[in-house]
């Protein structure tokens, strides 16, 4: 299969029940435009490896994110790690996403954490953040994309209950 983005969606129960518990010795804190500065140099480090981008890139990127050009973006929704002050993990998730082939539920737009503090358990801890907050609010399910190539991502989506999506009745 070609590398291609691939939507998974999961079950917020699901979700919660395998993610580690505060397994991260850093804070989670809900998005803000305070944010704006830090964001852009997360994005850009953390896809170093894929893509480069660059700082005006990752600066337009982030602006059409608070524009919702990816989705009404959900605030409450969209965690962002900090460990000594510094962001090292954000998740944006936006209350649905704009695209036909997406399922019509919490979506998360952007799971990016720094490489040197990948596989820490940053990531599962962001998504169940926003799966609790999702829960909360009345929420059964969150999507998110990911590339087929990602091995790393995928592995983390599995264990926590993300499957592939495929139901064109959801869309």
């Amino acid at each position: 299969m070609a590398d291609q983005q691939l939507t998974w969606m999961a079950n917020i129960e699901v979700i919660l029940r395998n993610a580690c518990p505060a397994c991260c010795s850093g804070e989670t804190v809900t998005l803000d435009t305070t944010h704006a500065d830090l964001w852009p140099h997360l994005y850009r480090t953390g896809y170093a490896a894929q893509f480069t981008v660059s700082p005006a890139e990752a600066k337009k990127e982030w602006q059409a994110t608070l524009a919702g050009d990816f989705g009404p973006l959900w605030f409450e929704a969209s965690p962002q790690y900090f460990i000594d002050g510094n962001l090292v993990g954000s998740l944006m998730t936006v209350t649905h996403a704009p695209w036909d082939d997406t399922p019509r539920c919490p979506f998360v737009i952007e799971l990016v954490v720094a490489p040197a503090y990948r596989r820490q358990g940053i990531g599962a801890r962001l998504l169940a953040s926003a799966a609790e907050i999702c829960r909360q609010n009345g929420e059964t399910h969150l999507a998110l994309r990911v590339m087929n190539s990602n091995s790393a991502a995928k592995s983390l989506y599995k264990k926590l209950g993300f499957v592939p999506w495929q139901n064109a009745a959801d869309r």
